[in-house]
């Protein structure tokens, strides 16, 4: 393949071409959509792409704009990728992809409203290297947020970068290339929507916690370990704001030398008495930790936290109300949220569970039965 790859769009459903000379398009239903087609184009191998517009105008305004894959399963909605558009002068836009597989063809859906109206008259694919990929697509990224004091020219990326290390840096940058509406934007939405507690909230809890037949004592197992003094005094202060409150947390320091680990910890064990503390001799690692911390706990069930992570006050509500519902399980577990040292959401899990609030890592990963946990510690 060239290093430029030069496209026709031949419209396939539900869309009119209303000024030729401009190349206005208008969508007449719901699944508008354009075949790339040309001569010698196809296949197009793995790598980084830049996704140049022509002619267009309203690109960045339209709804989930889509790029189908084929690449030898036909067209469906696993092998998609949503765009983020960004100016490239006066009347060219620019996107940037990475194919993983080779692509046998191409599809663009420009929104998926049923009517709307934009202009595009072509689209290229130019392979760039990666680094080039990265630097592009955060350089657009700089200028787009210029007015944002955190994000002011490249400062706020290289921030990123010392906080979240090359590899979350990397996938961050991979992350942001996409659409809003992506499941990655989807999800970021709902959480600024939906993911917070009223004190409306607060009061309800209050009261349904008084009509739970069975309110079981939590026991947290943290294995400490030089964790920043400030992620470890998050993530203590994140236990200590459960609105369930039957909770202890069993601390076991494997032998940290960072001073003011001890010092955190122990404030900690004299604030509340349901913190209970135990400072390992020998480095053990986290499974010799864990365990010392396990052998403090006295509840009816374990909770794992790392010394890093926060969970949300109604986090141990959740499960209490699960625990009721399923009274046989033996093992609860939850999605997972990876955040940055500026408590924005970097990367999710969502695991397989039924559930109806989101406990984030701020997290309570998993919660295990303490019979259960005492022989996984054995084994």
């Amino acid at each position: 393949m060239s290093q430029r790859t030069h496209f026709s769009l031949v419209p396939r459903k539900d869309l009119k071409l209303e000024d030729r000379a401009l190349s206005v398009w208008r969508t007449s239903g719901g699944d508008p959509h354009f075949s790339l087609t040309g001569k010698n184009v196809y296949p197009l191998p793995a790598g980084s792409y830049m996704l140049t517009a022509s002619q267009s105008r309203g690109l960045m305004e339209l709804e989930n704009p889509s790029l189908y894959l084929d690449t030898g399963n036909g067209f469906n909605e696993f092998e998609k990728l949503q765009l983020r558009f960004f100016p490239a002068g006066e009347e060219s836009h620019v996107a940037y992809i990475i194919l993983e597989n080779p692509v046998s063809a191409l599809r663009f859906d420009p929104c998926d409203e049923k009517i709307s109206q934009f202009s595009l008259a072509a689209i290229e694919l130019r392979a760039i290297s990666q680094f080039a990929w990265y630097a592009r697509l955060a350089s657009a990224l700089s200028a787009r947020d210029a007015a944002n004091p955190r994000r002011q020219n490249l400062g706020y990326l290289a921030r990123m970068s010392r906080e979240t290390g090359t590899q979350d840096f990397f996938r961050r940058l991979q992350l942001e290339a996409s659409n809003e509406k992506s499941i990655d934007g989807l999800y970021r939405a709902w959480l600024r929507k939906y993911d917070f507690i009223r004190d409306e909230d607060r009061r309800e809890i209050s009261a349904r916690l008084e009509q739970l037949a069975r309110k079981p004592k939590f026991s947290f197992v943290m294995p400490v370990y030089n964790p920043p003094r400030e992620v470890l005094e998050r993530a203590i202060q994140s236990v200590e704001a459960q609105l369930y409150s039957d909770w202890e947390l069993c601390i076991a320091d494997d032998c940290s030398t960072q001073p003011y680990v001890a010092e955190v910890l122990s404030n900690a064990a004299r604030r509340d008495g349901r913190i209970k503390v135990i400072f390992r001799q020998t480095n053990g690692h986290i499974s010799a930790a864990s365990n010392s911390a396990l052998e403090l706990a006295t509840g009816d069930y374990i909770a794992l936290i790392d010394h890093d992570d926060e969970i949300p006050e109604q986090a141990l509500y959740v499960m209490a109300e699960y625990i009721n519902a399923h009274p046989d399980a033996v093992l609860f577990y939850s999605d997972e949220d990876k955040i940055d040292l500026a408590r924005e959401l970097s990367t999710t899990t969502f695991d397989v569970v039924e559930r109806n609030h989101p406990l984030r890592e701020h997290r309570v990963d998993v919660v295990v039965r303490v019979d259960a946990a005492r022989r996984l510690a054995r084994v």
